[in-house]
């Protein structure tokens, strides 16, 4: 800003000040930022919906659906990552062991003795028996017996063996129930005890073998609390890794995945190959379907762009304001003193005016009289009543003010002398020239910059010195 008589004037910005005028402008202008939120929203909104129409109008339109080289590998890592979790589901659904408590599972054992002669031998047998828990025959005779389909490893998880000393050895089966595991054992019990011909051929040590004792009861696993969480985790993180996966595909990609995983185990589909695309076919409804994903990131995306466009035009109007925004900023372009704020009586009954209290760093403000009486007062120890204050200002409703001040002039002896809108055409300089010092009394946000500009321009022409200011909010 340039003033001819005193140079170029700086404007200083409070960056406190405009934080709490930006929250007071939202408090009182709610309506016009919760439109242009609630548009921006829908703009988004609409957005998504309008692309989505349009990829699967065009798409749908296919007989058939390829990916390129890139993002076939992509299908087939999301493809892996599904088996995975697929595999981790079922384990956790059908697992023997995560039927269990948390804390305790009932165990079934049996503790046995082999008798072959000497006691290498005995060890020799007992030896044979632990390995064949390594296999996948055993626990499969046991599935059969006790009439669950199941996988070998949901079996050998919950079987331990113990090879003690001179042929003897324990086996122990875990389960969610005592006469679950009691069952499981006599399963393993049964297969072991018809392996025993078969094991004499094939190692040539002709033995016995005798049940010493049977103990079933429950008991507290310590660990088995930890492995029920580790597996429940996995299958989180595994969600989450082909949820994930599945989102960065793109909407054609991901249609050939859902077809993919169809067709990947038939004969005549060949890798990374067109797949055929019925007109009946529907995408799979899951929580993070990719368009459904579009939807709610472009709603929220409209959404941050409304909130963005009204910020930045508060700041705007802030830092560009052709009105005066921060009667302390005078202080700095003109050195201007602020004796006092008046607050008119409707905005005090208003909730923006804790953000107006904010404004100005906590200021008392007090009633128009108590404020008048107090400006006064500090003019006073700095002026005597043989001086003529002359008040200007650069708005419409200063007229008010001007008045009061007077009246509490002459109370306490200082002489006012009331002046015109210096912006006015009309405006004499004659009683401004029989003044000794000019007092402003300026608006925020109704007085203007230039005409601010143009008071001290006429006042530092006319030789007057500046008594300081008063500010209405």
């Amino acid at each position: 800003m340039e003033n001819k008589a005193m140079g170029k004037v700086t404007r200083y910005i409070s960056l406190q000040h405009l934080f709490w005028y930006f929250f007071r402008q939202v408090i009182t202008k709610w309506y016009a930022v919760f439109a242009v939120i609630l548009a921006g929203t829908i703009a988004g909104a609409g957005y998504a919906a309008v692309k989505n129409a349009r990829i699967d109008k065009t798409q749908n339109n296919a007989e058939y659906i390829s990916v390129s080289e890139e993002e076939f590998v992509s299908v087939q890592a999301a493809a892996g990552l599904y088996d995975e979790l697929e595999e981790q589901k079922e384990y956790n659904e059908q697992s023997v062991l995560m039927k269990c408590g948390n804390l305790t599972a009932a165990q079934a054992s049996a503790l046995y003795q082999a008798e072959a002669g000497d006691e290498y031998k005995n060890h020799q047998i007992a030896a044979v028996y632990q390995s064949l828990f390594y296999g996948d025959e055993l626990y499969q005779q046991i599935a059969e017996d006790i009439g669950e389909p199941l996988d070998s490893k949901y079996f050998r998880e919950i079987f331990e063996i113990a090879d003690l000393e001179n042929g003897l050895f324990e086996i122990k089966a875990m389960s969610f129930s005592v006469e679950n595991a009691e069952e499981i054992l006599k399963s393993a019990e049964k297969y072991l005890s018809n392996k025993k011909n078969q094991i004499e051929e094939t190692v040539g040590i002709e033995y016995d073998i005798t049940l010493l004792s049977e103990v079933s009861s429950e008991e507290i696993v310590e660990d088995l609390k930890e492995k029920k969480r580790d597996a429940e985790t996995a299958l989180v993180s595994l969600q989450k890794e082909y949820d994930d996966a599945v989102a960065l595909l793109s909407a054609n990609a991901q249609k050939y995945f859902y077809l993919y995983l169809e067709e990947r185990f038939h004969e005549d589909y060949i890798e990374g190959g067109e797949i055929f695309l019925s007109e009946d076919f529907d995408m799979p409804v899951t929580e993070n379907d990719l368009s459904k994903r579009r939807l709610v990131i472009d709603t929220v995306l409209g959404f941050a762009l409304g909130l963005c466009c009204i910020c930045g035009y508060f700041i705007v109007k802030y830092c560009w304001s052709l009105e005066l925004v921060n009667g302390e900023e005078l202080t700095g372009m003109y050195n201007l003193n602020v004796y006092g704020y008046f607050v008119e009586e409707k905005k005090r009954r208003k909730i923006s005016f804790w953000f107006l209290r904010k404004q100005k760093r906590g200021y008392i403000f007090k009633t128009l009289d108590t404020e008048c009486r107090e400006i006064v007062e500090r003019l006073k120890l700095k002026f005597s009543k043989e001086d003529r204050i002359y008040l200007v200002s650069a708005c419409e409703e200063a007229d008010l003010y001007e008045n009061l001040l007077i009246e509490e002039g002459k109370k306490q002896g200082l002489h006012f002398v009331k002046g015109e809108n210096i912006s006015k055409a009309s405006f004499s300089s004659e009683e401004l020239k029989k003044s000794d010092y000019v007092f402003f009394i300026e608006k925020e946000e109704v007085s203007k910059y230039k005409d601010i500009d143009k008071e001290i321009q006429l006042v530092t022409e006319a030789g007057k010195r500046m008594a300081g200011i008063a500010v209405v909010l």
